[in-house]
């Protein structure tokens, strides 16, 4: 967080040899940050990515959203301005969602906010992307955008499926037959490590549960789901299992296929949510 990234820190950071910063700016407006309850506000953002590069971290990414409650098309123009300017080589976007369990979700229900038009986000969503692409930012999966082949190899870990180790409360980790996560609460965490006890919860993943992540994870990607991949290591083959879906979706020019792969279409991306139930088993 921007609020978190005192000098002092940063300094740690680079001595411990850590290359790379994820900061979570979301917006540059100071009255949406307010609202969404996030605790820094523009010019510490701006300060922590300038005071990040001072000290020599030239590989950061930050994060914004879109179709924010009380934006507008102008001032999502100001964020991407703004972070462009600074010049950093990966950002990742993500479109506000509201979420049952969250105060969004009861502000909902309560009709003090209303969820946003599919059309709305559509609009903001060109709007960044063109902007972006404009500034030389690729959009290699739906939400991020990197500079210079600066992909994230973090999250390039996830799409195509490697295995991961989760350190740390809420970290995530993935060996290929087991997903687990660890628990959030600091002291908790703490205390069950002492008494030699798991400080995770553990999900054993069938061959389904496998083939619909890949599906979900690789399709958002520039690089398309791996077809033999999925035939290769779970021995199913989703054009002859999902023909007539698929058949459709081709013609609706949501998705395309080739060399084994299968593309959302610029016209399929704003809709990948759905392609993705669709050919899920």
């Amino acid at each position: 967080n921007p609020e978190d990234l005192s000098t002092e820190k940063l300094v740690h950071f680079k001595q411990l040899g850590i290359n790379r910063l994820s900061i979570g700016i979301q917006t540059f407006d100071n009255a949406i940050l307010g609202y969404i309850n996030r605790v820094h506000d523009s010019s510490q953002a701006i300060e922590a990515v300038k005071k990040a590069q001072q000290l020599g971290f030239d590989n950061i990414t930050i994060d914004l959203m879109y179709a924010l409650p009380n934006s507008t098309s102008q001032s999502l123009q100001i964020d991407l301005d703004l972070a462009t300017s600074l010049g950093v080589s990966h950002i990742s976007a993500y479109c506000f969602t509201l979420e049952e369990k969250t105060v969004f979700g009861k502000w909902e229900k309560q009709k003090k906010l209303t969820k946003n038009e599919d059309s709305y986000e559509h609009e903001q969503f060109t709007q960044l992307y063109n902007h972006l692409a404009a500034y030389g930012y690729e959009q290699y999966e739906i939400s991020n955008y990197a500079r210079e082949n600066r992909y994230s190899k973090h999250n390039s870990a996830y799409w195509f499926g490697e295995h991961y180790l989760g350190i740390g409360p809420g970290a995530h980790a993935y060996n290929g037959h087991q997903r687990q996560w660890n628990v959030t609460n600091n002291t908790l965490y703490i205390e069950k490590l002492q008494n030699n006890q798991l400080a995770c919860e553990i999900e054993q993943l069938s061959d389904q549960d496998n083939i619909n992540e890949t599906i979900l994870i690789q399709l958002r990607t520039k690089w398309g789901l791996n077809l033999e991949q999925l035939s290769s290591k779970f021995g199913f083959d989703l054009l002859k299992e999902k023909e007539q879906k698929i058949t459709q979706l081709i013609r609706n020019e949501l998705i395309e296929i080739k060399d084994q792969r299968v593309f959302l279409t610029k016209k399929g991306i704003f809709l990948a949510d759905g392609i993705v139930v669709e050919l899920m088993v």
